[in-house]
């Protein structure tokens, strides 16, 4: 069961002649955890939508999903197995180094993710600053053979969360989005202010 463990790592599989991506949660072992698929359909990714579901492995149940939704205001949700939003990223406004706040569905300031999030090495912190995971690319406890090229990554949940199984959702999906929604709308931006003529 996912929510069992507090280690994670996450590989990120490019499917062939498909621009969606589809990732595997599997824990320090290497036991098979969970899928995490792009399900966007076609319509609502041309506005910029994006729809990541986690299964998991052995029965494919709903886990949560991951997604980011809305047409001039977008909203990044993670959600659980019943659609009930359990944290809402946010974009820093007014930082140099950038991250993201998360807050629950009621609206309360939950966490903060910083750190070098494109590069997975990053933090999440209470609003105490208390850390409550990491994500990192480099880490000594889990087996370096599952750590094959530049998308795979760890997720690491601090013991006093290990039987919080919202932080747990809150953390894989925030890690699910920066590779499959943060990380692709900084490229698309990126992209879009390159090939536009004139500029400022």
């Amino acid at each position: 069961m996912l929510f069992d463990h507090t280690k994670f790592v996450v590989k990120s599989q490019s499917k062939t002649f498909s621009s969606k991506k589809s990732f595997q949660i599997l824990a320090e072992d290497g036991q098979a955890l969970a899928t995490a698929e792009d399900t966007t359909g076609f319509l609502a990714s041309l506005f910029g939508s994006t729809k990541l579901e986690v299964r998991d492995a052995s029965n494919q149940r709903p886990l949560f999903t991951v997604g980011r939704s809305g047409w001039l205001l977008k909203k990044d949700q993670v959600l659980d197995a019943e659609g009930q939003v359990v944290g809402t990223f946010k974009g820093k406004m007014f930082s140099l180094s950038g991250g993201y706040h998360v807050y629950d569905k009621a609206g309360k300031h939950i966490a903060e993710i910083q750190g070098s999030m494109l590069k997975a090495d990053y933090k999440f912190l209470t609003p105490e600053k208390k850390t409550m995971g990491s994500v990192s690319r480099t880490w000594g406890g889990l087996a370096q053979s599952l750590f094959t090229g530049d998308d795979t990554y760890g997720v690491q949940v601090e013991p006093q969360y290990a039987e919080d199984q919202t932080a747990k959702i809150v953390m894989l999906g925030a890690a699910l989005a920066v590779e499959s929604i943060f990380k692709k709308a900084k490229e698309s931006k990126e992209s879009g202010s390159s090939s536009g003529g004139g500029g400022e």
